[in-house]
């Protein structure tokens, strides 16, 4: 996947007559971190994944190379073959988390939010704040930001989420940041 959008960015970027440098500026990043991106150096935040897939307008699934991913040859390029592909998967990874009990609830407040609201916030949230949040939240919260992310990206943070070991204390300001962001957003 990294090799992939970090080709994926090069593409995009010249195929819009674009340098380094006027992307930076577009996205309020230095030259060097689009440069870092494109050499598979280091990778965006979600957050900037997002704004990249905007700046581009495609969608962050291309960005990803989420076309390539594990399907049969024949099938790569099928719409419908995509889509059973990613609910598939996201249903596979929330079938783990459904009867998950958070640790931290601060969260569940945005387990009836609708979607618009839920993908608002993704937009403004890191990779690593997002893991915190989701590591104590209960699998109904953890659905509904699943629900709202490719099939993909829920498998990329379900990783994270087994690997990794996080404390409570970080879960809470995680949590909190969140929160903060949907109150600013639902204002």
């Amino acid at each position: 996947m990294l090799e992939f959008m970090s080709k994926s960015i090069i593409a995009q970027r010249r195929k819009r007559g674009l340098t380094q440098e006027e992307l930076a500026e577009k996205l309020d990043v230095s030259p060097a971190a689009i440069s870092k991106w494109e050499r598979g150096i280091s990778t965006p935040e979600l957050n900037m994944v997002c704004k990249l897939a905007d700046c581009f307008e495609i969608s962050v699934d291309e960005l990803l190379g989420r076309a390539n991913c594990l399907l049969p040859e024949e099938e790569k390029y099928s719409k419908n073959s995509m889509k059973q592909y990613d609910l598939e998967l996201r249903k596979s990874v929330i079938t783990k988390y459904e009867n998950r009990v958070g640790n931290m609830n601060l969260l569940d407040e945005l387990a009836d939010v609708d979607d618009k609201l839920i993908q608002l916030v993704l937009r403004k949230l890191n990779n690593t704040t997002l893991l915190y949040a989701l590591a104590g939240a209960s699998g109904t919260v953890c659905k509904r930001f699943f629900d709202n992310l490719s099939g993909r990206m829920v498998c990329f943070i379900d990783k994270h989420l087994e690997e990794e070991t996080f404390s409570l204390e970080k879960i809470e300001g995680a949590q909190k940041a969140v929160l903060q962001i949907y109150s600013l957003i639902k204002e």
